[in-house]
């Protein structure tokens, strides 16, 4: 008797579900959890990946146009969306977006998207997903890049006591004024500076009884020679005007590690490691990018089959160590 055929497997996929083949993929994690392939306390990463479909990107013509138009098109498949990965880069298929275990480098929720879904959207789905269906770990911190540059997400990493290290994107500078003192300004490296003078301002402690207030204060005398508003702003003060900043009113500016120091640099260099993951998912071994299946549901499994077997071998290399 030989090997069933494509479409035997197919069909019998389809019989199980998607949703079936999610639960699978959280007892697998949850092995990993069991065996200390995945740490009690961990720092995650999250990311999305794109997946072309199975589908000619061409699509095939429904109008009556005799030349080359702007028309809209048939898809076979008719889950699959057009995406952007960059201003540049557009493909039609779908998303995989991913929260992982920096250390292992293993995922700890997926969700299957469309290709036209924001990145940002899914954030708090991927943590939500991971502490309901693991709540033996505790998830330390949160690295994301200027996509996820939102203040929903930042709310709710901090709800879930979650440090948010997210890069700032560019486009949002227009947000980037602080609430309560709109004087004070912030660069991209977390740096902070005089709206007016651009003098760099000078971090000087917290105050824990008011939240975490943050006072910043204006360089010594001899650094602000040239402040066209010296005598007006501060002209009997050694150090200059004191500023304060409220961490939890600015979360997205502030966040709960401050963005200039070692640690918060150290969180943001371990998102590469899902850039890894993604990496190693679309490796030949594993083929997530090479779907021969069309709809969304087939989709979902073929990417949560991609992903369990990742984790078998994860943890058969950890057993035979």
């Amino acid at each position: 008797m030989g090997t069933p055929s494509h479409v035997s497997f197919h069909d019998f996929r389809e019989r199980l579900g998607a949703e079936l083949f999610h639960d699978i993929l959280h007892q697998l994690i949850a092995q990993a959890i069991a065996v200390g392939v995945i740490k009690n306390v961990i720092h995650t990463a999250i990311d999305s990946t794109h997946v072309w479909a199975n589908s000619n990107r061409f699509g095939i013509k429904i109008c009556q146009c005799t030349t080359k138009c702007q028309c809209l098109r048939k898809y076979s498949d008719t889950d699959a969306k057009w995406g952007h990965k960059t201003e540049t880069y557009a493909f039609l298929g779908y998303k995989i977006h991913l929260i992982i275990d920096t250390q292992s480098q293993l995922p700890i929720e997926a969700i299957v998207t469309s290709g036209e879904v924001p990145d940002n959207t899914q954030a708090a789905d991927l943590i939500d997903g991971a502490i309901q269906n693991h709540p033996k770990i505790s998830i330390s911190s949160s690295a994301m890049d200027a996509a996820y540059d939102d203040t929903d997400v930042y709310k709710h990493c901090v709800e879930k006591d979650i440090h948010p290290i997210i890069a700032l994107n560019p486009r949002n500078q227009k947000e980037d004024k602080f609430s309560v003192n709109p004087k004070v300004d912030m660069d991209k490296d977390g740096c902070f500076f005089c709206s007016i003078t651009k003098f760099r301002l000078i971090k000087n402690g917290t105050d824990p009884k008011r939240k975490g207030r943050l006072k910043l204060i204006c360089p010594p005398t001899r650094e602000r020679k040239g402040c066209p508003f010296r005598e007006s702003c501060c002209p009997h003060s050694k150090v200059g005007r004191t500023f304060y900043l409220y961490p939890l009113r600015d979360i997205r500016l502030l966040g709960t590690i401050p963005r200039d120091s070692d640690e918060w640099k150290s969180f943001y260099r371990q998102r590469t490691a899902v850039e890894r993951t993604n990496s190693l998912l679309k490796s030949p071994i594993h083929k997530l990018d090479e779907p021969r299946v069309r709809g969304m549901e087939q989709i979902q499994i073929h990417v949560f089959l991609s992903i369990c077997a990742l984790v078998v071998k994860t943890i058969g290399k950890r057993k035979h160590r």
